[in-house]
């Protein structure tokens, strides 16, 4: 998941304010991930494209280990965005990235977008052989 801006984040306390300053300043974008309840850093990307690419590529990484089982796979794609044409952009982005699955659209829980503020984009992978990896059964 990636954010347009830092203030949610400072808000909630994820970020301190001289770290959001100075991500501001520099435009460094967090690509963040949610495992479980908690919501930690993977990655820090200037710019908000570089940002959904890192998403999309992290992604297909991730999905080419899933094929691999032989897993049919469902891609979600989800955002906080205001404008209809910001989402629209951004489902095609993942629709583009992978043409050969079913993907679809959401808008981010309102529990993840008041943290994450307007802007936000995020995505997720459904498969039967997340469970083997899991269990540790997938590499």
């Amino acid at each position: 998941m990636g954010v347009n801006t830092l203030e949610n984040l400072k808000a909630s306390g994820r970020v301190t304010r001289t770290g959001a300053a100075l991500g501001t300043v520099l435009n460094i974008k967090p690509l963040l991930v949610i495992r479980g309840e908690r919501l930690d850093a993977y990655a820090k990307v200037r710019g908000t494209k570089q940002c959904q690419k890192q998403l999309i590529a992290s992604m297909q990484e991730y999905a080419h280990k899933l094929r691999g089982e032989g897993a049919a796979l469902r891609i979600g794609a989800a955002g906080s965005f205001a404008d209809p044409e910001e989402a629209a952009h951004w489902e095609a982005m993942v629709k583009e990235a992978f043409p050969e699955d079913e993907v679809c659209y959401d808008p981010l829980t309102f529990s993840i977008a008041c943290h994450t503020g307007p802007g936000a984009f995020g995505m997720g992978i459904s498969s039967s052989a997340i469970e083997k990896i899991r269990k540790g059964d997938l590499a």
